[in-house]
């Protein structure tokens, strides 16, 4: 029911009523009259009732726009403008109200610290645990000669893997961030995907797959760390679920990263995408469905369209508008 008729509703019931006892009396007084007073209470009624209901709609016209503007800036000045509007008997529920949004807000703010706070912790850590990390690289690239090759190739391996991880956990952290350091530049799109493969030499070896490449010198506008972290995390994606050979091509900026392994399943091609996500695969390869969830993520960022393109065993593609 419109606001203004509701509000209204006493006020003509109140007139109906008294235009049929003005009516009555007139016909008991003198039968004869009712036909000249009925057409003048009539209108008069109109009218009143018209004013009336206008009056209404400009009062509660005001009084939303004093509720929302209170709502809005939650501010004192609005608070009375709403009490002088309103009446003094609404003066406390004003002021619970201005109360609990206060402390609602304060809370918000702790919350936001403390996300803050731990994403830079985050950051800070990913950053500064890269540093042993490429230790134990250079380590291992320096003393060769003093391991067993499959030990060498099983540690560098391990490493692998865990920058990845903590490639993912610093591009999470950053997720919320109000501003991201993107850096755009042109680049190669070749530079870029040398760079994400060259990260996977050691598992790429231990698997015996083979990528097979043939991408052109093609440059686009965007930031070159973010992609190279999009690309890695699609090709990490191969990887897993590959079945020997992974397939990168390109059509002008459009790049594709397919492999020879498995479909994925046809109720699950819509989620793969989803944070999390793992579908019937993750019974045999693990995974923490985070990959391509960032990759996504990041992609929209940088309006780079992400897509599966072809989805049947043996050629699993996905493709990169850049």
């Amino acid at each position: 029911m419109n606001s203004t008729f509701k509000d209204g509703l006493l006020w003509i019931v109140a007139f109906l009523a008294l235009d049929i006892c003005f009516i009555f009396l007139i016909y008991l007084i003198g039968p004869t009259l009712i036909h000249n007073f009925i057409i003048f209470i009539l209108l008069f009624t109109i009218l009143a009732l018209v004013f009336i209901l206008r009056t209404i709609r400009k009062r509660n016209k005001k009084r939303i726009e004093l509720l929302e503007e209170f709502l809005i800036k939650n501010s004192f000045l609005a608070k009375d403008a709403l009490v002088g509007e309103f009446g003094d008997d609404y003066k406390k529920i004003f002021d619970d109200y201005q109360l609990a949004i206060k402390i609602k807000d304060k809370r918000l703010e702790e919350a936001r610290s403390k996300l803050i706070s731990y994403r830079e912790f985050i950051e800070m850590w990913a950053h500064e645990i890269k540093t042993p990390l490429a230790f134990a690289n250079l380590f291992l690239e320096n003393h060769k000669n003093v391991f067993d090759r499959q030990s060498i190739e099983k540690l560098s391996l391990a490493n692998t893997n865990i920058e990845n991880y903590i490639n993912q956990i610093l591009y999470y952290a950053r997720l919320d961030a109000s501003k991201k350091d993107y850096k755009m530049e042109e680049v190669f799109v070749k530079d870029c995907l040398d760079e994400a493969i060259k990260a996977y030499y050691p598992l790429i070896a231990e698997a015996g797959i083979i990528i097979r490449e043939d991408v052109g010198e093609v440059k686009v506008f965007t930031d070159k760390n973010t992609l190279i972290f999009i690309i890695s995390q699609i090709i990490s994606n191969a990887i897993k679920y590959c079945d020997g050979v992974i397939n990168i091509t390109n059509k002008g900026k459009n790049l594709y990263i397919g492999n020879n392994g498995p479909k994925v399943a046809d109720q699950d091609i819509a989620f793969i995408f989803e944070k999390a996500f793992t579908g019937e695969v993750d019974k045999i390869h693990k995974s923490t469905g985070m990959g391509l969830y960032l990759s996504k993520l990041y992609a929209k960022d940088l309006a780079i369209d992400i897509e599966v393109v072809e989805n049947k065993d043996g050629n699993f593609v996905i493709g990169l508008k850049l």
